[in-house]
């Protein structure tokens, strides 16, 4: 049994299928949930230049991180939720780690070999590769 599920979110559609088995693994409380959202860092701005469109970001951010939260609290699921800045997969690696997590559960798409519209890998399998715990996969 997971004890700790950690789940990166981008609020796009493609979430549903990962908050759908978190619901089933976590029902009734059996598991903690946290609900993660990273905001990806614009690299070469110095910070002052964007801090306003981060404030934006993370405004919309916890807004929609609050609404899913309560949305699990009908299901009988307590979740918390976090905000992180920087790289997707770095970030949501370090946060499992730091967390405790003992299991990712993030939304992947399936990979076309030789596709030129796929750049390999995609964050949730780099996540997969270089998370300590446990990464679910979900489509």
């Amino acid at each position: 049994m997971f004890k700790h599920l950690l789940i990166p979110l981008d609020f796009t559609a493609k979430n549903d299928p990962a908050i759908a088995i978190a619901r089933q693994m976590a029902g009734s409380g059996r598991s903690r949930v946290t609900l993660l959202h990273v905001i990806e860092a614009i690299e070469g701005v110095a910070d002052q230049e964007v801090e306003d469109f981060y404030k934006v970001l993370e405004t919309r951010a916890r807004r929609s991180l609050s609404r899913l939260r309560t949305d699990l609290a009908k299901h009988e699921i307590e979740a918390e939720f976090a905000i992180a800045f920087g790289k997707r997969s770095e970030e949501i690696v370090r946060f499992a780690e730091e967390a405790a997590a003992d299991l990712i559960i993030m939304s992947s798409r399936r990979l076309v070999p030789d596709s030129p519209r796929q750049s390999w890998p995609t964050i949730s399998h780099q996540v997969a590769v270089f998370a300590a715990c446990p990464v679910l996969l979900a489509r």
